[in-house]
């Protein structure tokens, strides 16, 4: 039987995610968001029981589930995850175990009670993906025993040789069109980052008087210096620690071994306020940063309630549809939160920008929007580290800036 593969692109705006609803429902599949954090149940310890969670009642036999699981995981790449607990793996792990908790039905053979593999309709599920799992996933869906649709703002050749249909939505229109030119920012103080045969950990150390601390680093002999307004592209596999470094850098993380500060301090000394001061870290879950009932609000936490109305109006404007300062920032799209929170950091003025994956999801004019913002935070003498699997990012970038860069391996 051939089954179809439909990819559906679109620029922001234009609907692909309802499209992709709608294309579920006349197949009477399943939709799979594009946030793979709220996929994550939490309820179980393992990413082996996390995949099986939602098909243990269609197996016939532990084995049979088992076995299910193991070839959904090879498939994937992340057969040495499954005993690792779900809620504490990296973002792009993370993707690809919710990912694999839907990808499994098509392991379930003639296991289902005689219903056919639903069909599924998968949004944005190659947001933070290196290339050698982005391989993987896309083996892993022309092998899927049904129907499956995608959706994607920036679509790669291996995705266009993939899909046997196209659904495009148009262009649509930037939502920062007609807004005004981005003005100069404020001066950033000076400050560099120097790391020294650094080890790091994404599990703080537990501290007990009658126990050593004890974390297993995840990379080890890093070394970093970095200068007022130095750029530097962060690159990795998935799994390698990035995310795990820029919170060190954060000082959010304490380091396992060696040194590292940021203008002479060590960052995860300092108390709250002045660790805002030297370091604004934008996750990859940008929802996790709003905490206000509406955008303008929003941008008032923190150290940016010490910019003026102008240059949080500017930043504002630059980067959501006119009249967005009264909208909740959770009602904004996917792609407007990553957007507004950027804004948010340069909006509170700290030296060093830490952007983690920061294009996900975006189309051509918001990757454009990140670049230009990215680059007036250098102009102004401050400095960022950019952790991202995004070449056109990469690219953007060096078109305005000298680029450092340095590629993270968990092996080193």
């Amino acid at each position: 039987m051939i089954y179809t593969r439909t990819l559906v692109l679109g620029a922001r705006g234009t609907g692909k995610t309802a499209r992709l609803q709608t294309w579920a429902q006349e197949r009477d599949g399943l939709f799979v968001p594009s946030n793979p954090q709220a996929l994550m149940t939490g309820l179980v310890p393992t990413v082996a029981e996390e995949i099986a969670l939602g098909v243990e009642q269609l197996v016939g036999s532990r084995d049979q589930l088992h076995r299910a699981v193991q070839a959904v995981a090879a498939d994937l790449g992340i057969s040495d995850l499954l005993a690792a607990h779900p809620l504490q793996l990296s973002g792009g792990q993370t993707q690809l175990v919710a990912l694999a908790a839907y990808l499994v039905l098509g392991q379930m053979g003639g296991s289902l009670d005689g219903a056919a593999v639903p069909a599924l309709a998968l949004d944005e599920p190659l947001l933070g993906l290196d290339d050698a799992m982005r391989a993987r996933v896309l083996d892993a869906f022309a092998r899927y025993p049904a129907d499956l649709a995608w959706a994607s703002a920036r679509p790669q050749a291996d995705e266009e040789n993939l899909a046997a249909s196209v659904e495009n939505l148009g262009e649509g229109v930037s939502p920062s069109a007609g807004a005004p030119s981005l003005p100069s920012l404020p001066a950033r103080a000076a400050a560099g980052v120097l790391a020294r045969d650094l080890a790091i950990s994404p599990v703080t150390p537990a501290r007990r008087r009658w126990k050593k601390p004890v974390a297993t680093p995840a990379a080890t002999g890093i070394n970093l210096d970095l200068t007022p307004g130095d750029c530097l592209i962060l690159t990795g596999p998935n799994g390698a620690g990035k995310s795990t470094l820029l919170r060190t850098i954060a000082g959010l993380l304490p380091p396992v071994a060696g040194q590292l500060a940021i203008g002479g301090v060590q960052p995860h000394r300092q108390d709250a306020p002045a660790r805002a001061t030297l370091a604004q870290l934008v996750a990859q879950t940008p929802a996790h940063h709003f905490l206000a009932p509406t955008v303008d609000a929003d941008m008032k936490l923190g150290n940016g309630a010490k910019a003026n109305d102008s240059t949080r109006e500017a930043l504002r404007d630059a980067v959501l549809p006119a009249g967005s300062g009264e909208t909740h920032p959770l009602d904004l799209l996917p792609a407007e939160q990553h957007l507004l929170a950027l804004a948010e950091a340069l909006t509170a003025g700290a030296s060093y920008l830490l952007l983690d994956e920061p294009t996900a999801g975006l189309d051509a004019p918001g990757l454009e929007q990140v670049a230009v913002l990215i680059a007036a935070h250098c102009a102004a003498g401050g400095g960022a580290i950019v952790a991202t699997h995004d070449q056109e990012l990469t690219q953007a970038l060096a078109a305005r800036l000298p680029l450092h860069h340095y590629r993270l391996d968990a092996r080193r």
